[in-house]
């Protein structure tokens, strides 16, 4: 009832026969991806706290972050795609 934004029994109920379709959404991509989004920038303030401390920044830093970075893109490409996926089958096409 809750993730269908519904406060009593009688509303949920309601809404599942008077309305089309109820859509549960598995959250966990998402929660990934805040977890690698966390984990970037956390990487990335202490390259720049180190270099500012310094001067001095490392190719294997730079390395590092390119990595997280392209897993990041993919966790974002990855839930795109799916999403796209699941309107075009919920319209049809």
């Amino acid at each position: 009832m809750k993730l269908a934004n519904c406060k009593t029994m009688s509303h949920f109920l309601r809404k599942c026969v008077l309305e089309k379709e109820i859509y549960i959404v598995d959250l966990e991509p998402f929660r990934d991806l805040q977890w690698l989004l966390s984990n970037v920038t956390n990487n990335i303030n202490q390259i720049a706290k180190a270099t500012n401390t310094t001067g001095v920044i490392y190719k294997k830093d730079i390395d590092y972050m390119r990595q997280k970075i392209e897993k990041l893109a993919k966790e974002i490409w990855d839930i795109h795609s799916l999403l796209l996926n699941k309107s075009k089958e919920s319209y049809g096409i």
